[in-house]
């Protein structure tokens, strides 16, 4: 005879353990955003600024070659970090969505159940650490898609504004 009531414990602390690593991950997602906000800010603040108060900056009409190569340096560290930072998004979005995937399928299980106990069997594949393995489900919930869109204009408008910036002052 199956204990129910204990199967039905361990099913509810694995939905609990599921929410709070999907909070987990948000966390960690807007800790890498947010770094790279800042990152690139402060960055381009402290060049535009250091451009426009100090005389080393400009030759003429245009930027001397100091500033030439401090400007190409801030944008090669742009584009670096918008690139490690996007990667290391997407690892943790990948995660996220692969948590949510087992989350809404387990959820799926249970309420199909109405009530009676669940097979362990049609659990096993849900009561598992679900963000660490290395399967594709994560493209199977709806929300993953905008979210790599979100991730990618997040980390590419800064390296374009950065391109374009570069153009404006060498020119």
């Amino acid at each position: 005879m199956r204990d129910g009531g204990a199967l039905e414990r361990m099913v509810q602390a694995e939905i609990g353990g599921k929410y709070l690593a999907v909070h987990a991950y948000d966390r960690m997602l807007w800790t890498i955003r947010s770094g790279f906000a800042t990152l690139f800010f402060a960055g381009w603040g402290l060049l535009l600024r250091g451009i426009i108060e100090h005389p080393f900056g400009k030759v003429g009409d245009g930027l001397s070659n100091e500033a030439k190569e401090i400007l190409f340096v801030i944008v090669l560290t742009t584009v670096a970090l918008g690139f490690v930072g996007l990667l290391l998004d997407q690892n943790y979005a990948r995660r996220k969505f692969r948590v949510i995937y087992a989350l809404d399928r387990l959820m799926g299980v249970m309420l199909a159940k109405a009530g009676q106990p669940p097979d362990p069997q049609e659990l096993a594949e849900f009561v598992q650490v679900s963000g660490d393995k290395q399967n594709n489900t994560y493209r199977l919930v709806s929300g993953y898609r905008p979210a790599w869109w979100m991730a990618f204009w997040i980390y590419f408008t800064p390296v374009l504004l950065s391109g374009a910036s570069t153009v404006i002052l060498w020119t």
